[in-house]
């Protein structure tokens, strides 16, 4: 029986273990819980929009193949073909102001109905919180655990309910409108399509996870020189104490070489990964080109119809892969809303149960009848002394966490100038030089592919045997470009991840050098600890280093792709050209939007919030004051107002982001609409042909895709450069303890004076610590410092040490001022 009850025992621990190994989650669904009617009407409509908005594009492609095949044929009836162009321009018209209305209810009505209802998850929330019994805060939850709920984990729930669930309806319908249009329309090339997205995705994977696990393996590399760099400075007094700065610095810059090491593998791997997906995109076109012909060959497609089939399935198998991010904030946001489930749905009859008893209206202590006073008076005499202590408190907390805010922008109202950023990197000026070319190499395969996209589309509308001859043409200089954009993506990612992972480190070694030299009251300063400095070490050399190497790569890619799309173009077409970058403002902006769009319009909710989070933080870090005099409704009152203003500021963004994309993104189909349209104008008049139209078209198209994705980095480059300002305000700083000549004593004797001297320490100028203090030690004779603490005996050392100079007054040692040393 003992056996059996111990083999229960063991079952039973078991299922408990296995329990608690089950990751704790809700049901996508409950996150929804809060939705009332208006919630509904809102989804419905928001959901509508996503709809139409991602069905859009394949839509898109259905009339640019149709307008393709009409100017294709145009040599025949040139007038004739000029009407119909004109026709579906304006077909593209209908489709862009459809997209505009579609965009807006998407990104506008799940703004909005995710506000309304985390605000009521909020409410919720704190309400249940508040009546808890106060041994729930004694036990299971700490005040740390509620605050980061309120605060973090119900935002993270709100950015999943808000814009992601637009975002993945309008990716998915997007995804599954181009794959039932491209099979009803050209079933053999979605088929041969659809067996390559997958490989495209395949090396795009490869590439993340080598990228990552090196990443990794940098961060890992870098704990032991964190590790040394937070022990040096939280032990700095020693450190300075023997003169063991320099020494410090070596075992620093030791420890950095492995993160050196695993950088530059980083770097290799970066460019062999992206060199890999684009050499797979190249092979992958060229099959398609090939396939493409034989499918018009057959007469099975027009030329334009099988183009477009092709273009929407590549389109709507990689909607799929952006869809992802959403699938992970749904997996997050699923996490995140346990803890807040659970305190919702927490049984509070205890209190519950109390609020239904008798209310007392005279209160009547043992010591007598002087003493009784109605409940009502006493209770609001206390609220109004404990509402206004919680709002000074509130107050306080709100001033310090406004002062840290003004503080940071004090430091990012700094400005860099980008030559001192670039200065940095001079010593490895060689390795920036190849890398450049090879980035500019890189950047300007793009529009040569454009151009050979566009060439093999013409010639499908050309005979059979000029049709073989020009493809095969194809096919090889896109299996040459495969080849080439492996060694150049490997050269460029190589050579900047070599001068990046330099950069890092000797602005590491440079920052942690530049930090021991300061005085040690600089130490003293709360923003200054040792943790803290440790931290910046770690992340502002990497941000320096995104910056000035990382983020130059893209430019320098861009630049090649735009100068080299603007040559061609010119050359193919120069009045198309001229048009086309008239419109090119419009398109841009819709570009930069869909890239916003992807990233999340919802900004900082955190800021948003600030003030209700610190109301509820307060709230609960105070939970027995609240409790003492049944202030739970004045809080939650308090509490919902803070709501309101997020609230209507969240309707405001929501329609204000959801009218600035659906523009957005009306200004990118009327622009390509106009640009075909000025293109079959120009053939009528014979001014241009169907191969420099089609050619400068798709090569203007890639460099605004190219063009929007580099104007959308500015404003992190803009921010960036304010960001390291402080790196250079660490390295340029001066110590404030500063020698005059710099004396070297072959010879001391030991006397030890002090003379007149005033001191406070720099962190606490207001507490006086000597006031004309004098201290005479003969050499070779001992004294006893005798006081209680804080009376000024480590002061005395530490001022002989010179880790603090006097306010006023001398400290010598054989009669000579220390900072003669």
């Amino acid at each position: 029986m003992r056996a059996l009850s111990n083999q229960d025992d063991d079952k039973i621990t078991k299922e408990k273990k296995e329990e608690e190994k089950k990751p704790n989650r809700v049901s996508l669904l409950k996150l929804f819980t809060f939705a009332d009617f208006y919630d509904c009407v809102l989804m419905v409509l928001g959901s509508i929009g996503a709809i139409i908005h991602g069905v859009s594009v394949p839509v898109f492609f259905i009339y640019f193949g149709k307008m393709i095949n009409i100017i294709g044929l145009a040599y025949l009836a040139p007038k004739a073909a000029s009407h119909k162009v004109a026709k579906y321009s304006l077909d593209f018209v209908y489709l862009s102001v459809a997209i505009m209305f579609s965009s807006w209810l998407e990104v506008a009505c799940w703004m909005y109905t995710g506000e309304r209802q985390a605000a009521k998850m909020r409410m919720a929330y704190l309400r249940s919180m508040l009546s808890q019994d106060i041994s729930l805060f004694d036990t299971e939850a700490s005040t740390g655990e509620v605050i980061s709920a309120i605060t973090s984990d119900i935002i993270i729930v709100q950015d999943a309910l808000s814009e992601k669930v637009g975002n993945f309806m309008h990716y998915i319908s997007r995804f599954l409108g181009g794959f039932i249009i491209g099979f009803t329309s050209v079933w053999q090339i979605s088929l041969v399509t659809l067996s390559i997205v997958p490989l495209i995705a395949l090396a795009g994977g490869i590439y993340a996870y080598i990228a990552t696990g090196l990443i990794a393996r940098v961060r890992k590399a870098y704990v032991k020189a964190g590790e040394i760099a937070e022990e040096v400075i939280g032990n700095v007094r020693t450190v300075q104490a023997f003169a063991g700065e320099d020494r410090a610095v070596k075992l620093y810059k030791e420890a950095l070489s492995n993160t050196y090491k695993y950088g530059r593998k980083a770097g290799l791997a970066k460019g062999l990964g992206l060199g890999s997906m684009h050499c797979v995109l190249f092979l992958s076109w060229s099959l398609l080109v090939w396939f493409v012909s034989i499918v018009v060959h057959k007469r099975i497609a027009n030329g334009g119809e099988s183009f477009t089939t092709m273009l929407n399935v590549v389109i709507s198998g990689l909607s799929l892969g952006q869809a992802a991010p959403d699938i992970v904030a749904f997996v997050r946001a699923t996490a995140a809303a346990y803890p807040i489930f659970k305190m919702i749905e927490r049984d509070t009859v205890s209190k519950a149960s109390s609020k239904t008893g008798r209310k007392q209206d005279k209160f009547h202590p043992s010591q007598g009848p002087s003493m009784s006073r109605p409940l009502s008076i006493k209770y609001s005499r206390e609220l109004s002394r404990t509402t206004a202590s919680f709002g000074a408190s509130f107050r306080s907390e709100k001033e310090s966490v406004l002062a840290g805010v003004e503080g940071m922008d004090t430091v990012k109202s700094q400005h860099v100038s980008a030559k001192r950023l670039y200065s940095m990197v001079r010593p490895d000026w060689m390795y920036g030089v190849v890398g450049t070319i090879g980035a500019l190499i890189a950047g300007a395969q793009m529009p040569l592919f454009a151009l050979g996209v566009s060439q093999a589309l013409v010639s499908y509308y050309m005979d059979w045997d000029t049709t073989c001859r020009e493809v095969k043409k194809i096919t090889i200089l896109f299996i040459c470009g495969a080849v080439v954009t492996v060694i150049v993506h490997a050269i460029e990612h190589l050579c900047f991840g070599i001068m990046g992972e330099r950069l890092t480190l000797r602005v590491r070694e440079m920052m942690f050098s530049a930090i021991l030299r300061n005085e040690i009251g600089w130490f003293d300063d709360i923003n200054n600890s040792s943790s803290i400095l440790a931290s910046r070490l770690e992340s502002e050399a990497s941000l320096l280093r995104t910056i000035v190497v990382d983020r130059s790569s893209i430019l320098l890619q861009n630049v090649g792709l735009v100068v080299a799309s603007f040559i061609i173009a010119f050359i193919l077409n120069w009045r198309l050209t001229l048009v086309v970058i008239a419109t090119y403002p419009l398109i841009i902006s819709g570009h930069i939007s869909e890239k916003i769009f992807m990233q999340g319009y919802g900004g900082n909710l955190s800021k948003a919030y600030l003030k209700a989070n610190m109301l509820a933080g307060e709230a609960v870090s105070n939970i027995r004051t609240v409790a003492a005099f049944c202030s739970e409704e004045k809080v939650l009152d308090l509490y919902a107002r803070e709501l309101v203003e997020p609230s209507r500021r969240s309707f405001t963004r929501g329609q204000i982001a959801g009218l600035f994309y659906g523009i957005s993104q009306f200004f990118i189909f009327s622009a390509y609409g106009l640009a075909l349209w000025y293109g079959s104008v120009l053939m009528g008049k014979e001014l241009a042909s169907f191969k420099s139209v089609m050619k400068s078209f798709m090569v203007l198209i890639v460099t605004a895709l190219a063009m929007g994705e580099t104007l959308a980095l500015v404003p992190d480059l803009l921010k960036g450069n304010q960001m390291v300002a402080s790196v250079f305000e660490v390295m340029d700083r001066k110590t404030q303890v500063v020698g005059d000549k710099g004396e070297e004593l072959t010879n001391v004797e030991g006397t030890i004076e002090l003379r007149g001297v005033h001191f406070s320490y720099p962190a606490r100028p207001d507490v006086v610590i000597f006031k004309d203090f004098d201290l005479n030690v003969r050499a070779g004779k001992s004294m006893a410092l005798v006081g209680q603490s804080g009376s000024g005996k480590s002061t005395v050392i530490s001022l002989i040490l010179r880790f603090y100079d006097p306010t006023a007054g001398k400290v010598m040692i054989d009669g000579k001022f220390l900072s003669f040393f």
